[in-house]
């Protein structure tokens, strides 16, 4: 991972630019931390977010310590964050965070290196797929998260259908708002029909950001 300190991110920050084998890491941790949370009974269609996302972070910690890069990274909870300066009062919170101790150590930051952010989707759902525009994408195109990162990530729970369902469904709302230069595409990281990525510009003339999908198949329970 490269952290150029010619270039400063949002508050003072050192810019972190995360190169392709952490964003692999970090998927396949979501990957792996789902086969585990899938299963919990509070995991359903039915449930609301804040459960399984807390599955999901627990689900991603218990895969953690299997796998390769386990002493590289830490799965935090959610955590506050200030999309400018100049706010005394956060005006953000997020899903999930990731620390990568290599930054942390090395550059002192103490705040999160890598932010998921997790809504539910089904490609049929106009509501849900403009919510994941709307509150979840530019929570990070806007700069209230992850600012000062050149990557962040989502989480799409799915209610229903399939990948690519999904990513039509988001693509026809970036559509509509003349942002189809912002659509989603396979993943160039890891091809696999779960992960999707995308690019946005950001306001403020901060940098563009990569934002690496990770869609989720939920299933019913009790079976």
């Amino acid at each position: 991972m490269k952290i150029p300190q010619e270039r400063q991110g949002s508050l003072g920050q050192y810019y972190i630019e995360l190169e392709s084998d952490i964003i692999a890491a970090i998927l396949r941790t979501i990957q792996q931390g789902w086969r585990l949370a899938s299963i919990a009974p509070p995991v359903s269609s039915n449930a609301g977010e804040v459960p399984i996302n807390e599955c999901l972070r627990d689900g991603m910690r218990t895969a953690l310590e299997n796998l390769p890069w386990k002493g590289s990274m830490f799965i935090l909870p959610g955590t506050e964050s200030r999309s400018a300066k100049s706010l005394l009062v956060p005006d953000g919170l997020t899903d999930i965070s990731i620390l990568i101790i290599k930054i942390a150590r090395t550059y002192s930051v103490h705040d999160p290196q890598a932010i998921i952010e997790c809504k539910r989707i089904s490609g049929s759902d106009t509501d849900l797929c403009r919510a994941y525009v709307l509150e979840g994408v530019d929570r990070f195109a806007s700069g209230k998260y992850a600012a000062s990162h050149d990557s962040g990530f989502m989480v799409g729970y799915l209610l229903s259908q399939d990948e690519q369902s999904a990513a039509d469904g988001i693509n026809k709302v970036l559509n509509r708002r003349l942002r189809s230069n912002e659509g989603l595409s396979p993943s160039n990281v890891i091809q696999e029909d779960c992960f999707w990525s995308s690019r946005h510009s950001r306001r403020d003339r901060l940098p563009s950001i990569n934002l690496h999908h990770s869609f989720l198949s939920l299933q019913s329970w009790p079976p």
